[in-house]
């Protein structure tokens, strides 16, 4: 059975590559003053770590869409409340006063029964 290489070893990868490429990134070497195995290294890094970047961008505004919808939701509730507690203020004044409903149907009966 193979044995798994660590994920620190240096492993060598045969890769075909457009000549235009090739040379794209032999000129990038060359005006970074690096060799062309370290500019190709560097590129698939960045282009891996590019992805993870966007992954979590995309994470963070979708944490901040939630958070702006959660903050609406919170101040509708407080409204809603507080309009609640108005009504709740306006039922107990009520309850208060000693009102005396008289039905008209009722009057007119009594009346009759006099």
């Amino acid at each position: 059975m193979r044995r798994r290489k660590s994920a620190d070893t240096w492993c060598q990868v045969n890769l075909r590559i457009r000549e235009s490429l090739r040379a794209e990134l032999a000129a990038a070497a060359k005006e970074h003053e690096v060799s062309f195995n370290q500019e190709v290294r560097a590129r698939l890094a960045e282009s891996l770590e590019q992805k993870a970047r966007q992954s979590l961008e995309s994470l963070a505004a979708d944490l901040e869409r939630r958070a702006r919808d959660i903050e609406l939701a919170w101040r509708r509730l407080e409204e809603e409340v507080y309009r609640l507690g108005k009504l709740h203020d306006r039922v107990l004044r009520l309850e208060d006063r000693e009102f005396v409903f008289k039905s008209p149907v009722r009057d007119q009966e009594e009346e009759g029964n006099k």
